[in-house]
């Protein structure tokens, strides 16, 4: 059944009652990855990155505002919050794509952007990390790592707690499908991949604490040839200063990051109307803003649609290229 947007809303002192919980639109939102320090300790490159699979139905509305990112120590105690973009929050769902927030520092170290700024610090050797919205509670999704004293209590309509190990350096807390959260290299911007090292179950009220976990034993699948780069879709959208996004992924069989060109020509090829370069991690899926040049833009907004195409060009660390093509179609709205 489809969820609803909430009409009525009772003001009790300011505050916004939420009745039911369950029409809310922003409550699949989760937190997804966790990063504490780089593989040499270093402590600033660090992020956490949300998803939500929502789709159109997560708008993330003004009601239940504001949204936030918030890290507590293993007691409960708030450590430091930020208050996050609805709007960004809102397109990410829409596009089925992670929304990172990150230090500078792991953006330099990761090859990635942020699409916020991490602006406190996580604690490293215990913390809870959660999505928050205001009804009460309000945390409507937490992932904890360490010993945790005191779990925070999420909201029965969010997507739960989950509780990981502390993560070693150079890796991340990542949680899997099924709600176990797993330690292994990080994949900022990018779909989570399975662990090798410690382990531990999801569940409410902050989940078990940490074990070691036993490294998998069977052999790994044979690793996939240098692919290039494939698109995630063939639609993208018009956004702000004139620039479409297009959803590129980075074949996971690439040596080192893949570093590309994207061109947008008319459909006949007479007419460059944009291009941008990248960098995007192995496996990486992850959407590339092109500006559109002023003859296109006027053109698309004009006629509300435009069918291009798309070559991406794609080189990886070991000097593979590859080159894909594709009919796109930017939109308006």
């Amino acid at each position: 059944m489809r969820r609803a947007v909430i009409a009525g809303v009772l003001g009790v002192g300011g505050l916004a009652v939420l009745a039911p919980p369950a029409l809310a639109t922003f409550h699949l939102e989760m937190v997804n990855e966790v990063m504490l320090a780089s593989s040499s300790g270093d402590s600033k490159v660090q992020f956490v990155e949300l998803l939500d699979h929502g789709g159109t139905e997560e708008v993330f509305t003004p009601i239940f505002a504001p949204y936030k990112l918030v890290v507590y120590d293993a007691a409960g105690n708030k450590l430091g919050e930020h208050t996050l973009d609805p709007t960004g929050l809102r397109n990410a769902a829409f596009m089925d794509t992670e929304y990172l927030i990150s230090t500078s520092a792991a953006d330099a170290a990761l090859g990635v952007m942020a699409d916020e700024r991490l602006d406190f610090s996580l604690p490293l050797n215990a913390g809870q990390v959660c999505f928050e919205g205001n009804p009460t509670p309000p945390d409507f999704s937490c992932m904890t790592y360490g010993s945790i004293s005191k779990p925070v209590p999420t909201n029965s309509q969010g997507t739960g707690s989950v509780h990981g190990p502390v993560p070693p350096d150079g890796e991340s807390d990542q949680r899997q499908t099924d709600n176990s959260v797993q330690a292994a290299p990080p994949t900022p911007k990018a779909r989570n991949r399975v662990g090798t090292g410690m382990t531990s179950g999801g569940g409410g009220g902050g989940g078990s604490m940490s074990i070691p976990g036993t490294p998998f034993t069977a052999s790994p699948p044979p690793r996939p040839t240098f692919a290039g780069a494939g698109f995630g879709s063939t639609r993208a959208r018009l956004g702000r200063r004139g620039r479409v996004g297009v959803v590129l992924n980075c074949s996971s069989g690439s040596t080192g990051s893949c570093m590309g060109t994207l061109t947008l020509v008319s459909r006949h090829g007479r007419h460059t109307l944009g291009r941008s370069s990248f960098i995007l991690l192995p496996g990486a899926r992850r959407v590339i803003e092109v500006k559109l040049s002023a003859k296109a833009l006027r053109r698309l907004r004009r006629l509300g649609r435009l069918v291009v195409i798309a070559t991406v060009t794609i080189r990886d660390a070991a000097g593979r290229t590859e080159t894909s093509t594709t009919r796109l179609t930017l939109v308006t709205g």
